[in-house]
């Protein structure tokens, strides 16, 4: 179990939990584990809350938290039973085994494959080689996110691929459409694609009801900053929280706005104004993030923290960190992953997932 120094986690009491902090709804849950339902462990969920402006926890079993949440009840009492409900089917994909998203970036200047499928009938090809592969999705961007990216305009990005998103669609493929900006989001749904994988997290407030109105399904991934300024210096007082509650209020934005919960994925964006501290925190937080009832989905695919954890390899070197990741993330419970490497990915999911059964 990593224990965080920004928590002060404090022997097992519970008659020191205070509860009327509780009530205030100022309280996280944090699974040890998610995928080992008959594990014997005695500390299997973290109890997390604010006081005094710090953080404090104790390490609890599954049935004190339990009988804890159904004293408290509300919310707190809906986050714990989120943990054991099967999250809903996310555009017909069933979310009781991990899902690959595959990336195809029609760009000139993307961190990894930059230029490789700027051409159609090349981006065709490889969504296709992807899909055959086993991807699930083939996640269609227009525009580099990498740290210090350039600004493209709405009509140059559309331009890039919406030509691509209405061929793969018309094939019958689940095609998202990697996008911040709302007439680019409009133009993809009118092509076919549908999801929208906003790294933004719904920052033009018509999103919602562009989602709402098409009945389309969207991945709201939590940003510090903008990609030109993300990696300057960012900073949390512990950042699986902050990123939590932020997606805890877009999910409740989106509702509100008639988005349906099956319509909704979330996104801690792991290297998005973040440093490898911060995305290691995250990963070590991801099964809280399963408490928001929605599928969880991790892009941490040949990302700058695998090489600062290691040799500092170049980005066509860090396949095998990816599928550390990728491994981690599926024990950890996560639905989806967004990925380069599809052949590698499933390979890894597929010995992975052997590891959870009985025999």
């Amino acid at each position: 179990m990593i224990k965080q120094k920004s928590i002060l986690y404090l022997p097992k009491n519970i008659d020191l939990i205070p509860y009327e902090i509780l009530k205030k709804g100022l309280v996280w849950l944090k699974p040890n584990i998610i995928k080992f339902p008959n594990s014997e462990n005695k500390s299997d969920l973290d109890f997390i809350w604010l006081e005094n402006e710090k953080f404090f926890a104790q390490s609890l079993s599954f049935k004190e938290v339990d009988n804890i949440t159904s004293a408290i009840g509300g919310i707190l009492r809906k986050k714990y039973e989120n943990i054991f409900i099967k999250k809903p089917k996310f555009e017909n994909l069933d979310m009781s085994r991990i899902k690959l998203m595959g990336i195809l970036n029609i760009t000139p200047d993307s961190f990894y494959d930059g230029g490789h499928y700027y051409d159609d009938s090349k981006a065709l090809d490889h969504a296709n080689k992807m899909i055959n592969q086993g991807a699930d999705i083939i996640d269609v961007g227009g525009e580099s996110t990498k740290p210090n990216a350039k600004y493209v305009s709405e009509e140059v990005e559309a331009k890039r691929v919406l030509n691509v998103i209405n061929k793969l669609s018309k094939k019958g493929l689940l095609i998202s459409a990697d996008t911040r900006k709302l007439s680019v989001m409009e133009k993809a749904i009118d092509n076919g694609a549908k999801i929208i994988n906003d790294i933004s997290g719904m920052s033009d407030p018509l999103t919602p009801s562009l989602i709402s109105n098409n009945e389309v399904s969207i991945i709201i991934m939590h940003m510090q900053g903008s990609p030109k300024t993300m990696q300057t210096n960012p900073s949390y007082k512990f950042a699986p929280i902050e990123v939590f509650n932020f997606l805890e209020r877009k999910i409740n934005l989106a509702l509100s706005k008639g988005v349906k919960i099956n319509q909704i994925a979330i996104d801690p964006g792991f290297g998005f104004g973040k440093t490898p501290i911060h995305n290691i925190q995250i990963m070590a937080w991801l099964p809280m993030f399963q408490t928001l009832g929605v599928p969880v989905l991790l892009g941490a695919s040949r990302k700058s923290t695998i090489a600062k954890l290691s040799n500092n390899e170049e980005a066509n070197n860090r396949v095998a960190g990816s599928i550390a990741l990728l491994c981690y993330a599926n024990i950890m419970g996560t639905q989806i992953i967004r990925v380069h490497d599809v052949l590698e990915s499933m390979q890894a999911i597929n010995v992975s997932d052997y590891l959870n059964k009985e025999f």
